[in-house]
């Protein structure tokens, strides 16, 4: 897709989105590499290695589960789209979404800055903002999705939101 047929909102994800990531790494870099700001031991590592591989696992089941899965938000009429019901669908309606804020919230941790979680929570604002917009979306263009919500109440956390 191009960027001119993207939806506003998606334009302004996809910008937050690499300016948080890159910040994200910055941040971390400095703290780590240059000041020495935070310190994390070795259990946050292990808890952060543990989550960001539970988030990677969620991203890929959805990415098999969907065959429309891609990186703009789009009713691909190309390829006769249609709800997902199935995977990790079945518990939560963007779970592809629900991942990548778990693996990208895991990183700073990996990495081992405590100030790299800054970053990290914007782009997680910067998920949600994006899936409240997708998910009108799909409920307003594509066949299915409103009784798919009335079934899958929740868009990124079971029995919260």
């Amino acid at each position: 897709m191009k960027w001119g047929e993207m939806k506003w909102w998606d334009k302004l994800f996809t910008v937050l989105y690499i300016m948080f990531i890159f910040l994200m790494l910055i941040v971390c870099g400095l703290d780590v590499g240059r000041l020495h700001i935070s310190s994390t031991g070795r259990e946050v590592l292990a808890v952060g290695i543990i989550f960001f591989v539970i988030g990677w696992v969620f991203v890929t089941w959805a990415m098999v589960e969907n065959k429309f899965f891609e990186t703009t938000v789009r009713i691909q009429k190309e390829k006769d789209h249609r709800v997902v019901i199935t995977g990790p669908y079945a518990f939560i309606r963007h779970p592809g979404y629900a991942g990548m804020i778990l693996f990208y919230g895991c990183t700073p941790f990996i990495i081992g800055s405590f100030y790299g979680l800054i970053p990290a929570l914007l782009l997680a604002i910067a998920f949600v903002f994006r899936t409240y917009f997708e998910d009108r979306m799909l409920y307003e263009e594509l066949l299915g999705y409103k009784e798919y919500t009335r079934k899958v109440r929740h868009r990124l956390v079971p029995f919260i939101w």
